[in-house]
């Protein structure tokens, strides 16, 4: 039952994320073309032809950003929207009428979420990438070639791959943290008489504000005590971050999931 209920949210999400994803791909193309052809006459002597040619890859690179911006924002709000009808508003009377348990409902919502959102990101990644002329080739095949171990540098911290593999994994349970985070909010708003957008957007709030203080204080002790007290004066070193994050993210996953769980099968009434 799980995969038909991930099989009708994927159905009912591509008709508009894959398009918008797929203009992200199309607007990165054609920028990339345009900025190689437009670079050739940029240092020209003549000096009208180089000012026209900077600012049409002005043009270009803005058009690029605001596409990526609002395909994001515009996705994420998309996929908010979608959990909250889906789920509490008209359509949610018909799901809640089907023999599938609220595990399944919840762990659905959460899967196509959290694959959209990996999939906009890596378009997005991808598109910079070629929009900035990097090359794909190099990365794949040193990425891919084996070397587990091959020092690679990140904001001046040198790093293996074996701990970036673990900052994208930190990330990914990132994502299913807040994609619960919002499911716990929208539904403990549900308890509200009155107001529950309202309700809801407030226990994310509170949510958030628990989370902040909760990592500053473990900030905090990592600073502390990190290389005996030495990371008070050198900072976060990448070493230091994704194993507390990875740990966080996975308890906040399980948190906001049995919150979600619980609202859904014993504090409201649904079916």
């Amino acid at each position: 039952m799980l995969g038909k209920l991930m099989k009708y949210e994927w159905k009912a999400s591509w008709k508009l994320l894959l398009p918008a994803n797929l203009v992200i791909v199309c607007l990165s193309v054609m920028t990339w073309i345009a900025n190689d052809v437009a670079e050739k006459s940029l240092f020209s002597e003549d000096r009208l032809d180089g000012l026209m040619s900077g600012i049409f890859i002005l043009i270009m690179m803005l058009s690029y950003a605001l596409s990526v911006i609002t395909v994001f924002l515009g996705g994420t709000i998309y996929l908010i929207y979608r959990f909250y009808t889906s789920t509490y508003g008209d359509q949610g009377y018909l799901l809640h009428t089907l023999p599938v348990d609220k595990h399944h409902i919840i762990v659905a919502k959460a899967l196509a979420s959290a694959l959209w959102i990996l999939v906009m990101t890596l378009v997005i990644y991808m598109s910079a990438w070629l929009v900035c002329g990097g090359d794909t080739k190099d990365f794949f095949s040193e990425f891919f070639g084996g070397h587990w171990y091959l020092p690679i540098y990140v904001v001046g911290e040198e790093l293996n791959v074996f701990t970036a593999i673990m900052a994208i994994v930190t990330a990914v349970a990132g994502i299913f943290a807040k994609i619960l985070q919002v499911a716990a909010s929208a539904s403990l708003g549900q308890l509200s008489a009155n107001h529950k957008v309202m309700a809801s957007f407030g226990f994310y709030i509170a949510f958030r504000a628990l989370r902040s203080m909760l990592e500053g204080m473990i900030s905090v002790l990592i600073i502390m005590f990190a290389d005996g007290g030495e990371g008070i004066l050198n900072g976060f070193t990448w070493r230091y971050t994704w194993e507390p994050a990875l740990l966080m993210n996975l308890l906040y996953t399980a948190g906001f999931y049995l919150i979600t769980w619980h609202t859904m099968e014993h504090r409201l009434n649904l079916d």
